[in-house]
């Protein structure tokens, strides 16, 4: 999984050169994300999220995986490469960073206007979703109990990755991830559902 850029400026992660992604491109081969494109994804993402937050009584309802999908298309299109060589990876790092940015721009949201924003979201099963203050809450509630089944929350729920994507980037079983996604899941439901108003 890429680390954020806010957290260490994404030196672990090489730039590619033009020529090395041309000729890769050429080859039909598959490439890891460079630094830059980690970076136009990240303010991509911070884009979409900071209109859904905007936006806040839209009325409309939003799935989480959309805005994750959108800012991997776009970056994508943009770098010109046709497939990533750790797409899953790719992912888990656009997910984690989208639920940091909605939990700081809903604080934000809440300090300017004093009330929070009204966001409906299509979360994956949890009947009826959740309001994204709600989720955001719970979230923080499940980090408190268990790290590591608040990451798979974000996973699965803002990054669409399967119980065998989850396994993979968090180096644990697939059986494991399974489980951990159903307690998570029957937590959420019995924590943030909620009908919609």
């Amino acid at each position: 999984m890429y680390a954020l850029p806010c957290s260490d400026n994404l030196t672990d992660v090489p730039e590619i050169n033009h020529a090395d992604r041309v000729a890769s491109r050429n080859r039909g081969g598959r490439m890891a994300p460079s630094r830059s494109m980690l970076r136009a994804s990240y303010a991509e993402l911070h884009r979409l999220a900071a209109d859904l937050v905007r936006q806040r009584r839209s009325g409309r309802a939003i799935d989480p995986r959309t805005l994750v999908n959108e800012a991997a298309r776009h970056t994508l299109g943009a770098s010109g490469l046709q497939d990533l060589a750790d797409p899953d990876g790719y992912l888990a790092f656009l997910a984690n960073a989208l639920h940091g940015m909605l939990d700081e721009l809903v604080e934000e949201c809440i300090a300017q206007h004093c009330e929070a924003p009204l966001v409906w979201l299509n979360l994956p099963g949890v009947a009826g979703g959740a309001d994204l203050v709600g989720l955001l809450a719970a979230l923080r509630r499940l980090e408190q109990r268990s790290g590591r089944h608040a990451q798979i929350a974000v996973l699965r729920m803002f990054g669409g990755l399967s119980d065998a994507e989850i396994a993979a980037e968090l180096a644990i079983s697939e059986t494991r991830a399974r489980v951990g996604w159903s307690r998570v899941r029957d937590w959420m439901i019995i924590t943030c559902s909620a009908p919609r108003r």
